[in-house]
């Protein structure tokens, strides 16, 4: 019985899966081999890379390689229509600015989320128990230590069960539970391993800022199991308003590695597929980044075709995430985590500051593109007067009162 260490670039053995760690800046190897490969010499690398940080793309140097912009095919016009981290947090501020959105702490709390979607007819997760120091959730049964913890999942708990902090990103802090042993004392996680359940109770009890969730875990379509095994690979739909209702940007298909218990594509061997709005077929799989990405036609393990793959109630999905967005339309963007089942898409989580990396990934194109720029341009306009708006209000009403 053990408790493995997923990040290979921890020593921590954990239960619950660790986030990715801080990306390091490109080693002499990589450099000299995109030179070799590509025909790219270092110092033209060093100069696209600063040009590229000091533009508005404002990229890092670890992310001129993750989106392998030392292809020499590429324009540096096409260089620049990608974002990393720093500038897509600026291109969605553009478009849901602070001061304009008022509602980021329900979106970001995972458990009033998903309860709002529900009482609202809007299909989401269903959370079973909060592990938390205090009672906000209400009429959800709540625990505050290992013991009580360890008890609900002997007793009451309905497996399969996904737990994942409140406040969380990136599935960090997350396991799937398939089923416990009181006798022996252990927990089964979807991974496939058997780990102490004292050790998983303790951990998720543990410091999770806003609490930690147990929720029913959903049960992938079958047609997406048969390809892609049982691990949930949700769909992140990204959606758009320019003040009236809300319509898809752009969706691709997060694809879990083999052993892994979540989608996220940071974790070593995770796939994405691009996905035509249109018809909802794959039209384009990646695996891995910078020197190591390339594209697949095929599952590694199941063998079947991923390009050309119709997902299922893929219409339904796009409906359900534009329907969520006009719930809180002061947002100019928002990208939602869709799982598929047999009985149609769930909303697993909202973003309000959605990773616009995952579509150049898929793509293999930046976000900031002939196509969506005129998009941008037109619900960042959009914000910018709701804004203009809403500070003559607070002015006016400040006079009244004064």
């Amino acid at each position: 019985m053990t408790t493995a260490t997923i990040d290979a670039v921890s020593a921590k053995n954990t239960a619950l899966l660790e986030g990715p760690g801080k990306a390091s800046a490109p080693e002499s190897s990589e450099i000299v081999k995109v030179a070799r490969e590509y025909g790219v010499s270092p110092l033209k690398q060093l100069r696209e890379m600063i040009a590229l940080n000091l533009s508005p793309a404002r990229l890092e140097f670890p992310e001129y390689f993750s989106n392998r912009l030392f292809d020499p095919d590429m324009t540096m016009a096409q260089k620049r229509e990608y974002v990393g981290k720093a500038s897509n947090w600026r291109l969605n501020q553009t478009l849901s600015p602070h001061g304009l959105v008022r509602s980021n702490r329900v979106v970001k709390n995972k458990l009033l989320y998903s309860s709002l979607l529900n009482s609202l007819g809007l299909r989401s997760t269903r959370t079973q128990a909060l592990v938390a120091n205090f009672p906000r959730g209400g009429a959800i049964p709540t625990f505050s230590n290992a013991a009580d913890l360890k008890a609900f999942l002997l007793n009451d708990a309905r497996y399969p069960l996904f737990g994942k902090p409140n406040g969380g990103s990136l599935s960090a802090g997350s396991a799937c539970i398939v089923g416990v042993d009181g006798v022996a004392g252990t927990a089964k996680l979807a991974d496939g391993r058997q780990v102490s359940l004292d050790a998983l109770c303790t951990e998720m009890a543990g410091d999770h800022r806003g609490g930690f969730l147990l929720q029913d875990a959903l049960v992938q379509h079958p047609d997406m199991a048969a390809i892609i095994g049982k691990a949930i690979g949700s769909l992140r739909i990204v959606t758009v308003t320019e003040g009236d209702i809300a319509y898809p940007l752009y969706s691709v298909w997060k694809i879990p590695s083999p052993t892994a218990m979540s989608d996220n594509f940071w974790q070593d061997g995770s796939m994405i597929g691009a996905i035509d709005l249109e018809t909802g077929k794959v039209t384009r799989a990646r695996t891995g980044s910078g020197l190591k990405g390339r594209d697949i036609e095929t599952h590694p393990v199941s063998g079947k075709h991923l390009l050309g793959f119709q997902i299922p109630h893929f219409r339904e999905a796009l409906a359900l995430a534009c329907r969520a967005h006009d719930v809180f339309p002061e947002f100019g963007v928002l990208g939602f985590d869709m799982a598929i089942t047999a009985d149609g898409p769930a909303v697993v989580e909202c973003n309000d500051n959605p990773f616009h990396m995952l579509y150049q990934i898929a793509n293999q194109r930046g976000v900031r593109n002939a196509d969506f720029n005129p998009v941008f341009a037109r619900v960042a306009a959009r914000a910018k007067w709701e804004f203009t708006e809403y500070r003559k209000s607070v002015k006016r009403r400040y006079k009244t009162i004064f």
